[in-house]
């Protein structure tokens, strides 16, 4: 993934240890690029401190210079992910799902 030309990322460090990361891919959509975060995670022992806010408040802040017009996820439905993502001004969308086959 980092090395296709549309990837971009952050982590985030405390006392040379990587506790967090977040990435993704730019895509040019026909109102302008979009950005799909693929993974953003942030070690288990630093949950709940504000690590999580302060990775995903850089990276959006990083987007925005970037003029990215969206930014979307797919995550686990009705888990603390979602309430999370709710809480950071994300939507659940109402229009779109994810579909599988096995």
């Amino acid at each position: 993934m980092m090395s296709a030309p549309t990837f971009f990322g952050l982590s985030l460090y405390k006392d040379n240890t990587c506790i967090g990361i977040i990435f993704g891919q730019k895509e040019q959509f026909y109102n302008g690029v979009h950005f799909q975060i693929q993974e953003f995670c942030i070690d288990t022992n630093y949950q709940s401190m504000g690590y999580g806010t302060k990775l995903l408040n850089e990276f959006i802040s990083k987007l925005e210079s970037m003029e990215v017009y969206q930014v979307y996820l797919i995550t686990s439905k009705g888990e603390k992910t979602e309430k999370f993502y709710n809480h950071k001004g994300f939507e659940t969308s109402k229009n779109m799902i994810v579909m599988f086959k096995k």
